[in-house]
């Protein structure tokens, strides 16, 4: 509503000025038949009787496009799988379905509900007619999401690759492609915890249900973040369960030796209990997190690149110089600079005072992270850097990129890390940096 109120605002004002030169894109044939363009008619009508004023038809047009693109999303309730194309065109299905796939193949993330298919088609149509008629909307929280979700936006870079793709318009602003991560960023992220599950084993004795009714509370609690792997009644049973078990919860207590985390909560668990609990499975997921984050790092690190020099240069050269050393010692393809600068081109991989480098699509030879320091600065758009972290996956490792790109650049967000790395010549002392900026 803010919108549309400032877009009249704007479009009267400019009608009580005196010498207003008008200026506008004919966009009429990009509006589908459908009723809004007659209801932009009437409120024009409203207006210019209010006003004393007459608008011209180029500024009906503009007004029926404000509104086609604000009051579709209120629609959803009327709108399915079924009518959807009415509402958005074969084209924009076509496209969506393409960005989907792409997800799918780049991401392995599948997006299946119906709801989020119809609210995301209409987004992309609207986010269409904006990129025709260079009407983009402003997004204040883009830096936000760039430095804090990097993996979400770097899907939502991707996604936009397809809509760049298939025309010959100027690509997508980071403002519209930060509004692409907010659609597809709830879907990411429970993709993702899926994946950080804590498997538990209950050890309780069967005395009148007692585990049927105890192992429902937990999954009602932490449904969100846990497995119950098993349930045992005796500690002898228990041990031949440990293998498949990252936190144990017994309602007696343990008197044997063992190796996996475990409490001991009360039958029926109480909110002392689910603390606990609540708190131990946030320290087992971080945990998790971080080791395979260190044990994935130290597989992609190879000491010929990890580089330090003493040279100004371009963002260009940079990658330039980067790509060249990859591909004559066989780990991307030819065309990896090509692809590198395409991605560059969609929006800047730098994040605060470092850059991460990388193509949209995984297909190299050989895996690797190229790490340059320069002592001297390197021009990287309108940001200065000494810090560029180059990725080159192959296909079998695109999961790997997922699982590294986040706390990858989350970590390197603190300043002091940046500058510690700075000064390091090997991929030993690398790690150590990461390793000791997350205690």
């Amino acid at each position: 509503m803010f919108n549309v109120v400032l877009h009249i605002t704007i479009a009267v004002d400019r009608h009580l000025k005196p010498h207003t030169v008008f200026n506008y894109s004919d966009i009429r044939s990009l509006l589908p038949d459908n009723p809004i363009y007659d209801l932009a008619q009437e409120l024009c009508d409203e207006l210019e009787n209010y006003f004393d004023i007459r608008f011209h038809q180029a500024e009906l047009e503009d007004f029926a496009f404000l509104l086609y693109t604000s009051i579709s999303s209120l629609m959803i309730d009327d709108i399915n799988e079924s009518n959807l194309a009415k509402y958005v065109g074969d084209e924009c299905i076509s496209l969506v379905d393409s960005m989907f796939t792409k997800l799918q193949d780049d991401y392995g993330v599948s997006l299946e509900s119906e709801e989020f298919r119809v609210r995301f088609a209409l987004h992309i149509r609207g986010l269409l007619l904006r990129r025709k008629t260079k009407h983009y909307n402003h997004n204040p929280l883009t830096d936000s999401i760039k430095t804090s979700c990097p993996l979400i936006y770097d899907a939502a870079v991707s996604l936009s690759s397809v809509i760049d793709s298939n025309d010959t318009y100027p690509p997508i602003i980071d403002d519209e492609i930060a509004y692409i991560a907010f659609h597809i960023g709830n879907y990411l992220e429970e993709q993702q915890a899926a994946k950080s599950h804590i498997r538990i084993v209950l050890n309780c004795p069967t005395y009148y249900d007692m585990s049927t009714t105890l192992k429902q509370k937990l999954m009602e609690r932490f449904h969100n973040d846990i497995i119950i792997a098993n349930i045992t009644s005796n500690e002898p049973q228990l041990s031949e369960s440990l293998d498949d078990a990252d936190l144990i919860l017994s309602t007696i207590p343990l008197q044997g030796a063992i190796h996996v985390p475990s409490i001991t909560i009360n039958p029926f668990l109480t909110s002392t209990d689910a603390g606990i609990i609540e708190r131990t499975i946030a320290q087992l997921k971080e945990t998790r997190k971080i080791n395979t984050f260190y044990q994935e790092l130290h597989k992609l690190l190879v000491p010929q690149f990890v580089e330090h020099i003493n040279r100004p240069l371009s963002r260009e050269e940079v990658i330039h110089y980067m790509c060249n050393k990859l591909f004559e010692n066989g780990y991307c393809l030819e065309d990896f600079e090509k692809r590198i600068l395409e991605r560059e081109a969609l929006s800047s991989t730098v994040i605060q005072n470092f850059a991460i480098p990388h193509t949209v699509k995984m297909q190299e030879i050989n895996s690797c992270m190229y790490i340059l320091i320069n002592d001297a600065a390197m021009e990287w758009g309108e940001t200065s850097i000494q810090l560029v972290i180059m990725l080159c996956f192959s296909p079998a490792d695109r999961q790997l990129f997922n699982t590294i790109f986040d706390p990858l650049a989350i970590t390197l967000l603190n300043r002091s890390t940046v500058k510690e790395l700075l000064a390091i010549r090997t991929p030993e002392e690398f790690l150590n940096v990461l390793v000791n900026s997350r205690k």
